[in-house]
């Protein structure tokens, strides 16, 4: 699913970065390869903004919530969401 997203979103003239934690390291615009070894985690983690550190300090793997994504597309300069 998240493969045809990106589809989606590229066929609009964006660029998607989906976002992940895989073993710790997080991870803004993945490549096909990490979201298809994502998917495959049986236990994957669900990473709010509160679970940043221990994710990353557990090397766990895991995918985003909306507050986990806003802060981290925020940390690398992405603007997800304008109010103009």
């Amino acid at each position: 699913m998240a493969l045809s997203v990106e589809s989606i979103i590229r066929n609009q003239g964006a660029i998607p970065a989906t976002i992940s934690c895989l073993d710790g390291r997080f991870l803004v615009g993945m490549t096909s390869k990490e979201i298809e070894t994502l998917a495959k985690v049986e236990k994957a983690a669900k990473i709010s903004r509160r679970d940043l550190a221990v994710v990353s300090s557990r090397g766990m793997t895991g995918g985003t919530t909306i507050a986990g994504t806003m802060i981290l597309a925020h940390m690398v300069g992405y603007v997800v969401l304008s109010l103009y």
